[in-house]
């Protein structure tokens, strides 16, 4: 079997070309899911998805080339998920970004002195 598929490639066959490349577009959406994608990259699972449904249906029609050019964008949007949803790949806080020293200070009002006191006493006309 693992014989057959490079066969199949090496002999120009787009439809053993095809069928490869939508396993390796499965595989690498499975990865993502795996990942956590579903809900930490949700935009870029749902076009990986959608482009590898398209795939399938272009293969049906024996539009091997569409199909290609579909598993590959898959693919690429698999990877983006699998990356976003990772660790290294979480965008970090707003307030990491800018090292500490290098933040904008806060201007603070001058301060000449001790504030002076009111005392309101009610009492006297």
């Amino acid at each position: 079997m693992h014989l057959i598929v490079p066969l199949l490639l090496l002999s120009g066959c787009t439809a053993g070309r095809a069928t490869y490349m939508m396993l390796n577009a499965q595989q690498s959406y499975q990865a993502a899911l795996g990942q956590g994608a579903q809900d930490d990259a949700v935009y870029e699972i749902t076009l990986a998805h959608e482009y590898l449904q398209k795939a399938r249906e272009e293969a049906g029609y024996s539009q091997y080339g569409a199909v290609d050019e579909l598993c590959r964008t898959s693919m690429s949007w698999s990877q983006a998920a699998y990356k976003r949803s990772s660790d290294e790949g979480q965008i970090p806080d707003a307030d990491q970004v800018v090292p500490e020293e290098r933040q904008p200070e806060v201007a603070k009002p001058p301060t000449t002195g001790p504030e002076p006191t009111i005392d309101i006493d009610l009492d006297e006309p």
